[in-house]
């Protein structure tokens, strides 16, 4: 059986999925191990720049970006913005690369294509169809996931049925999350992320030392694509996997799909690739932007148990044109939410609104699984929000915001799959199999 932790992080993965990380524009969901604090519970971290830093191999607890109130902000203005050029790929180094791809979103403007992932802590495989254009904020997403008796080829072939699906539109001012399998709908204007939003980290504070702790500064994702950080912003890939620059070569330049793209063969670190069960693995980087246009991780035995596969990416002129919102969507779906202005949070009076009291209900739902499941799921005490320094009037609002677009039904629901996905990933693991990708 896994540990609390271990149960909690595929939970927590689950609602990403479902939510795709809510609020992402101001916050980010940041786990805590239970060894570190001896109870699972997620929290958010807030603040107004976007860094937050990750601690590194040696310690898997988090803490937040050091302030930059006092620090003027480099942020991104779309009308003097200029790509950057990448440098030429056979004088590139390996920190040439590994800065290219931790500031990939510098070196492209328009990008469209697929890519369907497959994580090792999850039976789900990810199916993402895309297409953005950062200087217009406009962006399409087609998110699906599947499971049972399905396999990459038959999601390419069109011949597996999807779980469940989100298609995403946003046109810079609204920003529309579909649902087509419910025929509902609801805006998430909160989440548009325009350029004028991101706050540049220069290279030499993207990894930071403290204390003995090593810690790791993201920027803010403005390509407004479900799951772009593992492949078009792949930040924590470079980060988990090519920090260590003594772990990963380069081993040639090749073509990939009409892309020159640098191939890169490493070791995992024990600590980033064991929690994928990742020992060796395999980059297919591109060389003119640092997108990650594949990636294949194998355990110990060569099995493949991690993968991130594209096709079809086309860049600037030859990528697609963003699809727009169709028209009459809202009146022929139904509403799951009323429409929330992008300043909404700035104007209400927020200490008005008891957050405590909405999340009463999930909270009893939270008792109900824990007693019937013997798991310790739920929210942080005001104790543990006080040893992390957390406003709790900030994080119910947070946690509010999340859940009260969930039934309880739809939230429990949620709790239970969950479970019975860590169950049967706990029987995967047993018995050491690895992700097949035979066809059935």
């Amino acid at each position: 059986m896994k540990t609390d932790d271990e149960m909690y992080q595929s939970l927590l993965s689950r609602w990403e999925d479902y939510k795709d990380n809510k609020r992402k524009n101001t916050t980010r969901i940041i786990l805590v191990p239970a060894a570190v604090l001896g109870v699972c519970f997620a929290f958010w971290v807030t603040g107004n720049v976007n860094r937050i830093l990750k601690t590194g191999d040696s310690d898997h607890s988090i803490v937040p970006a050091a302030s930059s109130e006092n620090k003027e902000k480099d942020t991104v203005d779309p009308e003097t913005r200029k790509l950057k050029k990448a440098i030429d790929p056979e004088k590139a180094t390996k920190d040439d690369i590994f800065y290219m791809m931790l500031n990939s979103v510098d070196y492209y403007d328009k990008v469209s294509g697929r890519f369907i992932h497959k994580s090792y802590r999850s039976e789900y495989y990810d199916e993402v169809v895309f297409q953005t254009c950062l200087s217009e904020t406009s962006s399409y997403t087609d998110y699906r996931i599947y499971r049972n008796n399905v396999n990459e080829e038959k999601i390419i072939a069109g011949t597996a049925e999807c779980e469940s699906e989100n298609a995403r539109y946003c046109d810079g001012e609204s920003f529309i999350s579909v649902y087509p399998k419910d025929k509902t709908w609801e805006y998430i204007n909160n989440e548009i992320i325009p350029l004028t939003k991101v706050v540049h980290v220069p290279d030499q504070d993207r990894i930071t030392e403290k204390n003995g702790i090593v810690g790791y500064a993201y920027e803010i994702d403005p390509t407004n694509v479900m799951m772009s950080d593992v492949c078009l912003f792949p930040q924590e890939y470079a980060f988990g996997f090519l920090h260590d620059r003594s772990l990963w070569e380069v081993e040639q330049i090749t073509n990939y799909q009409d892309r020159k793209c640098y191939v890169i063969k490493g070791t995992a670190s024990e600590s980033y690739g064991g929690q994928m069960n990742v020992s060796s693995f395999e980059f297919l980087v591109d060389t003119a932007t640092g997108v990650l246009m594949r990636y294949d991780g194998y355990d110990e035995n060569g099995k493949l148990r991690d993968f991130m596969h594209t096709d079809n990416i086309r860049f600037e002129e030859k990528a697609e044109e963003v699809t727009a919102i169709p028209d009459n969507i809202t009146e022929e779906y139904s509403s799951v939410g009323d429409h929330i202005p992008a300043d909404s949070y700035i104007e209400t009076d927020e200490n008005a609104i008891d957050y405590d009291a909405l999340l009463e209900p999930y909270r009893t739902a939270f008792d109900e699984f824990n007693k019937s499941h013997g798991t310790t799921y739920g929210f942080m005490s005001d104790e543990q929000l006080e040893q992390h320094n957390m406003d709790k009037q900030q994080y119910l609002k947070e946690m509010a915001d999340v859940y009260s677009k969930m039934s309880i039904k739809e939230f429990y629901d949620n709790l239970e799959k969950a479970y019975e996905a860590d169950l049967k990933n706990s029987e995967m693991m047993n018995n050491n199999g690895g992700i097949s990708n035979e066809k059935e």
